[in-house]
């Protein structure tokens, strides 16, 4: 089938069908909640962020992630910061912090399709019914791109895209266009270049910037920064915060994309580092990257 198919085949499904999206039990949490409550309920859950709820305004205020929460301290604390100071945090103010912040539910009912094009520049939003105006889910980029990379061999160019290596397109774009940060660099380094660049994730390497590790926002669930002794691991190597970590996947820049959508299926990573012959990153091939590679296949006349 061509692109047109393909076109119509993911304008005509609605993200509400894509599985584990909707019908299972939507966390939120509260923007007055501490942040160890905040915390406590994402890594139990094991889930990136949480719609909050404003009860002074009745209405939804934003998205908190993990990420927020550990770039908010990164910012604030000190060696020398109380734990009273530590304790007494809330979600609402890490959103005050984050100015900007928006709260953006998008209809379950909306198109495949259309939802690519919604998530370029967001990594999840909250799907809303909207007869009823309630949240009923979140989407992820990583949801899209699992779909689409399972959809069965009826689409040519898609097929043949899946094909060509990650050279043949464009997605090798050089050491300069990664984000590393040495091992010996500490953790509250390591979360104020992810927060300074807005990005998700940063190359850890060693001192020859052979890759090691990424540091993400999925290691960072694993720490309970609320609590005065973790906190003091802002302070110490990142290097050793992964030490114990799981190996993560990476690829050669003559990897094909089927093979990254692989990777990215079985070890439920959201990124593949591109490591050139001598072990060092020279790119990441991104959940973005590989939506507009659909979308440009989508959008072709």
């Amino acid at each position: 089938m061509s692109d047109a198919s393909l076109s119509a085949f993911l304008g005509s499904t609605q993200v509400s069908s894509l599985k584990h999206v909707t019908g299972t039990i939507l966390q939120i949490c509260v923007a007055d909640d501490r942040l160890d409550d905040a915390l406590l309920k994402l890594q139990d859950n094991n889930i990136h962020s949480l719609p909050c709820w404003d009860k002074e305004k009745g209405e939804y205020c934003g998205i908190l992630s993990v990420l927020d929460i550990a770039s908010f301290f990164a910012h604030k604390c000190n060696k020398d910061v109380s734990s009273e100071k530590m304790e007494a945090f809330t979600v609402r103010d890490v959103l005050k912090w984050r100015a900007g912040e928006y709260f953006l539910p998008v209809p379950e009912d909306t198109s495949v399709k259309d939802a690519i094009t919604i998530l370029f520049n967001l990594h999840r939003v909250p799907l809303v019914n909207p007869e009823t105006n309630t949240l009923t889910g979140m989407l992820s980029q990583s949801d899209l791109v699992r779909y689409v990379a399972s959809l069965p061999a009826d689409f040519e160019n898609w097929e043949a895209l899946k094909k060509k290596t990650l050279e043949e397109l464009g997605l090798v774009r050089g050491e300069s266009d990664t984000c590393q940060v040495k091992s010996s660099q500490t953790v509250q380094e390591a979360l104020k270049v992810l927060s300074d660049r807005n990005i998700n994730a940063v190359a850890v390497t060693d001192a020859d910037g052979t890759l090691l590790q990424d540091f993400s926002a999925a290691n960072l669930r694993k720490i309970s920064l609320i609590i005065p002794s973790s906190c003091q691991k802002l302070f110490e190597p990142v290097g050793d915060l992964m030490a114990t970590a799981e190996p993560i996947p990476a690829a050669p820049p003559t990897a094909t994309l089927a093979e990254i959508l692989a990777l990215l299926s079985t070890s439920g990573v959201y990124r593949i580092w591109i490591i050139n012959s001598e072990g060092k990153p020279s790119s990441v091939v991104t959940l973005t990257d590989i939506l507009h590679l659909i979308q440009g296949l989508v959008d072709e006349p």
